[in-house]
């Protein structure tokens, strides 16, 4: 949700205990009856702002290109200025603008914003040795998204050595999540050499995520790996098991982030009408789950730009937003 429809929200509840204020103030001998009524005034505001107000004024289209490089430009702006602004800020600004810039495909920016951001990580880490996993989680991940700014940039032989360092870290040699992570991108670049090694490495990768009890997590990375390798069909198969998995868990949040990979996917096997209409229902899952951001739903629309041109992906859009109602 943006910094504006949270204020509003907010002010909605604000409001809300200020009418329950209100409503108890006015009598002089307050009955059980006059506090339940005003406790229910008040929620029936709230409420009323929080979801209709939420519904029907305040769901939001998705970024554009041209949003994300002016929140791109503001947020450099405003880090150039402010030189000493206080770690934890200087820290989410950087890792936001990272996060803008890999949307639009930005990679030095992306890698100067992520070397210094681990740099930050690391020495938080010496000096709060108590939130150790914490931080080492925080670090594989920003040094992740940096193999993978450095391979988009052509320094393969770079981005190889990061990966190594991440292999021999900690968290990957317990949690076999981390290991499945390195071992995707990994399979990635060896497929540029050599395809059907690649593709045997990631049914190898899948099986043995299932038998170690990672079968959801390991269905959505390899089915990314699929996608990239060219067989689309393959990656939105397994996209379907892990659909099933994540509704039998009453799981949204997966939910919403399996479809999200299967926008990729159908765009990639060519069938737009079925990618307009997910894009669509995640649209309408931010209202709701906060999920994906506006920044991953541009990278959603920017990929299906790609494989149709803009023109007939909005034709599509707007025909799947009608047959939804």
């Amino acid at each position: 949700m943006t910094r504006d429809r949270s204020f509003l929200l907010d002010l909605a509840l604000g409001i809300s205990v200020g009418l329950v204020y209100f409503y108890t103030a006015s009598y002089d001998r307050m009955s059980t009856r006059h506090i339940a009524v005003s406790i229910s005034c008040g929620v029936g505001a709230y409420l009323f702002a929080r979801y209709f107000l939420r519904e029907f004024f305040f769901s939001r289209q998705p970024a554009t290109v041209q949003d994300l490089e002016k929140e791109l430009e503001r947020i450099e702006d405003y880090l150039e200025k402010y030189d000493e602004l206080p770690e934890e800020q200087r820290a989410g600004l950087l890792e936001q603008a990272g996060s803008i810039a890999m949307a639009l495909e930005r990679w030095d920016i992306v890698i100067d914003h992520y070397e210094e951001l681990s740099t930050m990580i690391l020495e938080s880490q010496k000096e709060h040795p108590d939130e150790h996993e914490e931080h080492e989680r925080q670090w594989f991940h920003v040094q992740l998204a940096l193999c993978y700014s450095l391979f988009q940039q052509g320094r393969r032989e770079e981005s190889i050595e990061r990966l190594e360092t991440l292999r021999a870290s900690s968290l990957t040699r317990s949690e076999t999540i981390f290991k499945l992570l390195i071992d995707m991108f990994q399979i990635r670049i060896i497929a540029q050499d050599d395809l059907s090694k690649g593709k045997a490495m990631l049914e190898e990768a899948l099986a043995n995520a299932k038998e170690e009890g990672h079968e959801e997590d390991a269905l959505r990375l390899v089915a990314s790996e699929w996608v990239e390798l060219g067989q689309p069909e393959t990656a939105i198969d397994l996209l379907e098991q892990a659909m099933t998995l994540a509704q039998e868990k009453k799981d949204r949040q997966t939910e919403s982030e399996v479809l999200y990979q299967m926008g990729f996917a159908y765009g990639a096997a060519g069938n737009l009408p079925q990618a307009a209409r997910i894009l669509v229902q995640l649209t309408r899952n931010y209202v709701h789950s906060n999920f994906p951001t506006p920044v991953q739903i541009e990278q959603l629309r920017r990929k299906l730009y790609e494989h149709f041109g803009a023109e007939q992906v909005q034709d599509a859009y707007n025909d799947a937003k009608r047959q939804a109602g």
